[in-house]
């Protein structure tokens, strides 16, 4: 699995550019039909964090999104908790016990 961290600033929340990163995510993953293993994040530790997981199998349109939102990879996050926003939620226990940076 490959992790990308996002960070927004408050002035692009207040902007409503969560709400883009979103439908962005939800058009990609449908154009995809349903890419297995490919989910966005918020953290309840910090409102403007989030990150998307791809599997290798999704990683093409994972990508769109990272070239989109300036995503940075990063390793799964530790000790944070994970709300899924958008995406598979089958599987989502596999997402986040199994990753490789």
């Amino acid at each position: 699995m490959k992790w990308f961290k996002i960070t927004l600033s408050d002035a692009q929340i207040a902007g409503n550019e969560l709400q883009t990163l979103q439908d962005q995510f939800i058009e990609v993953y449908r154009a995809g039909e349903d890419p297995g293993n490919m989910a966005l994040f918020a953290t309840d530790s910090s409102p403007n964090t989030f990150y998307i997981c791809v599997s290798m199998s999704s990683v093409t349109f994972g990508n769109i999104l990272v070239d989109s939102f300036d995503a940075s990879p990063c390793h799964k996050p530790a000790d944070e908790k994970l709300n899924l926003l958008a995406g598979s939620a089958h599987g989502i226990d596999k997402l986040l016990q199994n990753t490789n940076t």
